[in-house]
Protein backbone atom coordinates (compact mmCIF):
# COMPACT_ATOMS: atom_id res chain seq x y z
CA UNK A 1 0.00 0.00 0.00
CA UNK A 2 1.49 3.74 -1.08
CA UNK A 3 0.15 6.42 1.22
CA UNK A 4 0.46 9.49 0.51
CA UNK A 5 1.20 13.20 2.90
CA UNK A 6 2.24 16.05 1.05
CA UNK A 7 0.30 19.29 0.27
CA UNK A 8 1.72 18.76 -3.13
CA UNK A 9 -0.72 17.25 -6.16
CA UNK A 10 -0.97 13.17 -5.10
CA UNK A 11 0.66 11.06 -7.06
CA UNK A 12 -1.83 8.35 -8.98
CA UNK A 13 -0.34 5.13 -7.51
CA UNK A 14 -1.29 6.25 -3.60
CA UNK A 15 -3.84 4.15 -2.46
CA UNK A 16 -4.31 6.40 0.84
CA UNK A 17 -3.65 9.63 1.21
CA UNK A 18 -3.28 10.66 5.24
CA UNK A 19 -2.58 13.82 7.18
CA UNK A 20 -1.47 16.94 4.80
CA UNK A 21 -2.51 15.25 1.68
CA UNK A 22 -6.07 16.64 0.22
CA UNK A 23 -9.37 14.63 0.49
CA UNK A 24 -10.02 12.97 -3.15
CA UNK A 25 -13.31 11.52 -3.62
CA UNK A 26 -11.96 8.32 -5.38
CA UNK A 27 -8.86 7.71 -2.67
CA UNK A 28 -9.63 7.04 0.69
CA UNK A 29 -8.09 9.58 2.95
CA UNK A 30 -7.27 9.12 7.14
CA UNK A 31 -5.66 11.81 9.66
CA UNK A 32 -2.99 10.44 10.81
CA UNK A 33 -1.88 13.58 13.06
CA UNK A 34 -4.64 14.91 15.07
CA UNK A 35 -3.68 17.11 17.45
CA UNK A 36 -5.90 19.72 19.53
CA UNK A 37 -6.37 22.42 17.06
CA UNK A 38 -7.31 24.85 20.27
CA UNK A 39 -4.06 24.05 22.52
CA UNK A 40 -2.61 27.04 23.72
CA UNK A 41 -0.06 28.21 21.63
CA UNK A 42 -0.38 25.54 18.83
CA UNK A 43 0.44 21.93 19.80
CA UNK A 44 3.34 21.71 18.15
CA UNK A 45 4.92 25.10 18.48
CA UNK A 46 4.81 26.16 22.39
CA UNK A 47 2.28 24.29 24.20
CA UNK A 48 4.90 21.33 23.28
CA UNK A 49 8.09 22.73 23.39
CA UNK A 50 8.09 25.85 25.97
CA UNK A 51 10.33 24.78 28.77
CA UNK A 52 10.95 25.94 32.36
CA UNK A 53 14.40 24.78 32.51
CA UNK A 54 17.01 26.77 31.59
CA UNK A 55 17.81 26.49 27.65
CA UNK A 56 19.30 30.24 26.64
CA UNK A 57 16.14 30.92 25.02
CA UNK A 58 15.69 27.95 22.79
CA UNK A 59 12.72 25.78 23.30
CA UNK A 60 13.05 22.36 24.49
CA UNK A 61 10.82 19.71 22.90
CA UNK A 62 8.69 17.81 24.11
CA UNK A 63 7.17 19.33 27.57
CA UNK A 64 3.17 19.41 28.86
CA UNK A 65 3.70 15.47 27.79
CA UNK A 66 -0.18 13.65 27.97
CA UNK A 67 -1.30 17.33 29.79
CA UNK A 68 -4.65 18.03 28.17
CA UNK A 69 -7.08 20.61 29.03
CA UNK A 70 -10.76 19.86 29.29
CA UNK A 71 -11.04 21.79 26.29
CA UNK A 72 -8.39 20.56 24.08
CA UNK A 73 -10.01 16.53 24.72
CA UNK A 74 -13.16 17.90 23.44
CA UNK A 75 -11.35 19.15 20.74
CA UNK A 76 -9.87 16.05 20.24
CA UNK A 77 -13.11 14.16 19.66
CA UNK A 78 -14.77 16.04 17.47
CA UNK A 79 -11.63 15.70 15.00
CA UNK A 80 -12.19 11.70 15.46
CA UNK A 81 -16.01 12.06 15.34
CA UNK A 82 -15.43 13.54 11.95
CA UNK A 83 -13.01 11.45 10.66
CA UNK A 84 -14.61 8.56 11.50
CA UNK A 85 -17.73 9.62 10.49
CA UNK A 86 -17.03 11.47 6.69
CA UNK A 87 -13.30 9.81 5.79
CA UNK A 88 -11.50 6.68 7.33
CA UNK A 89 -10.29 7.60 10.78
CA UNK A 90 -8.18 9.39 13.19
CA UNK A 91 -4.88 8.17 14.77
CA UNK A 92 -3.92 10.94 17.73
CA UNK A 93 -0.58 12.26 17.15
CA UNK A 94 0.64 13.02 20.89
CA UNK A 95 3.84 13.70 22.62
CA UNK A 96 2.89 11.29 25.02
CA UNK A 97 3.38 8.73 22.00
CA UNK A 98 6.44 10.41 19.93
CA UNK A 99 8.38 11.35 23.04
CA UNK A 100 11.82 9.43 22.98
CA UNK A 101 14.05 8.61 26.16
CA UNK A 102 15.99 11.64 25.52
CA UNK A 103 13.12 14.05 26.32
CA UNK A 104 13.81 14.23 30.15
CA UNK A 105 10.50 12.27 31.54
CA UNK A 106 11.14 8.70 30.77
CA UNK A 107 9.17 8.15 27.39
CA UNK A 108 8.35 6.44 25.10
CA UNK A 109 5.05 5.46 27.03
CA UNK A 110 3.84 1.89 25.86
CA UNK A 111 0.93 2.17 28.19
CA UNK A 112 -1.92 5.14 27.86
CA UNK A 113 -0.99 6.38 31.41
CA UNK A 114 -3.86 8.42 33.21
CA UNK A 115 -6.71 10.68 31.93
CA UNK A 116 -4.58 13.83 32.43
CA UNK A 117 -7.14 15.76 34.59
CA UNK A 118 -4.39 18.00 35.77
CA UNK A 119 -5.35 21.31 37.25
CA UNK A 120 -2.38 23.43 36.23
CA UNK A 121 -0.90 22.11 33.04
CA UNK A 122 1.79 25.37 33.83
CA UNK A 123 3.03 24.00 37.02
CA UNK A 124 6.31 22.06 36.70
CA UNK A 125 6.30 21.51 32.64
CA UNK A 126 9.22 19.58 32.52
CA UNK A 127 8.37 17.12 34.30
CA UNK A 128 5.74 13.90 33.84
CA UNK A 129 2.76 15.08 36.28
CA UNK A 130 1.75 11.50 37.80
CA UNK A 131 -1.97 11.61 35.82
CA UNK A 132 -0.45 12.42 32.52
CA UNK A 133 -1.65 10.02 29.68
CA UNK A 134 -3.95 9.46 26.60
CA UNK A 135 -5.82 6.94 28.53
CA UNK A 136 -8.96 9.24 28.02
CA UNK A 137 -8.43 8.70 24.34
CA UNK A 138 -8.13 5.12 24.69
CA UNK A 139 -11.73 5.38 26.51
CA UNK A 140 -13.36 7.20 23.90
CA UNK A 141 -11.87 5.23 20.69
CA UNK A 142 -13.03 2.33 22.22
CA UNK A 143 -16.20 3.21 23.62
CA UNK A 144 -16.79 4.20 19.83
CA UNK A 145 -15.72 1.70 18.22
CA UNK A 146 -15.60 -1.15 20.72
CA UNK A 147 -12.31 -3.01 22.48
CA UNK A 148 -9.91 -4.25 19.61
CA UNK A 149 -9.79 -8.14 18.84
CA UNK A 150 -6.30 -8.55 16.75
CA UNK A 151 -6.95 -11.11 13.82
CA UNK A 152 -6.11 -14.46 14.36
CA UNK A 153 -2.06 -15.65 13.51
CA UNK A 154 -1.81 -16.59 9.68
CA UNK A 155 -1.38 -20.43 9.77
CA UNK A 156 2.24 -21.16 8.03
CA UNK A 157 1.25 -23.72 5.25
CA UNK A 158 3.00 -27.37 5.13
CA UNK A 159 5.42 -27.55 2.92
CA UNK A 160 4.58 -29.76 0.47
Amino acid sequence: MIASNDHDPVPANADLYIHLSPKVSSKPWLDSEATPTNAPGGYWSTYSKETNAKTAGTFYAFLRIGRYTPEMKSNQFGQARDGYENYNGCILASTWLQCGPGEAVNGPFMTPGGRSNVEDLNTGIDRLHRDSGILWWREYIQGRCGAWNPPAPLKTRARL
